[in-house]
């Protein structure tokens, strides 16, 4: 009977402990960004997206423990154009009355030598691919910075037709702000 209570006891132990070293942090609003580029008729156009919620735990020291799990309002574009925002919060690009959210959900995180990266499900409209993304993260006096980037082909997410006066390729630049 003691030897059952011991196991417990210690099982109990490394899973606090495991869970003190994972650091939870709420996301940031103020100084978040979630940047694009794509090219229109041979020009970059430069864009965004906003208010990005979610989970996101993570331990520098530990990065495999962790985990982000986070969405942002597909409504929420905005490249500076009212016009061109509300033609791709249509039907034609992102449909945002059917898929109101773009979604990540990671699968792994790990460390490289100056930065890490996360894989995960990346879920746009009905279309749900892995993707990769280096970042690096600094915790200066409790607030944390995540900056990555990431390449996709917006047709792999069924974003637009082939075009050719719109890029495929969209650049995306992520800052995350936490605490």
């Amino acid at each position: 009977m003691i030897s059952i209570r011991l196991i417990v006891l210690f099982l109990l132990l490394i899973t606090v402990t495991g869970l003190r070293a994972q650091e939870v942090r709420s996301i940031v609003d103020e100084g978040t960004a979630i940047t694009f580029d794509i090219k229109n008729f041979g020009l970059k156009v430069n864009g965004s997206f906003s208010g990005l919620e979610g989970k996101v735990l993570f331990d520098q020291d530990n990065p495999a423990s962790g985990s982000f799990e986070v969405k942002l309002s597909a409504s929420s574009i905005n490249t500076n154009n009212k016009s061109r925002d509300k033609h791709l919060r249509s039907e034609d690009y992102f449909e945002v009355d059917k898929y109101p959210f773009i979604t990540f959900t990671s699968n792994n995180i790990a460390k490289s030598e100056n930065s890490f990266e996360v894989t995960g499900q990346l879920t746009i409209k009905n279309t749900t691919k892995e993707v990769s993304i280096p970042f690096t993260y600094q915790n200066v006096e409790g607030i944390g910075e995540f900056t990555g980037y990431l390449k996709l082909d917006r047709r792999d997410y069924g974003v637009g037709k082939s075009s050719w006066v719109l890029g495929d390729e969209v650049n995306i630049q992520l800052k995350v702000i936490t605490r």
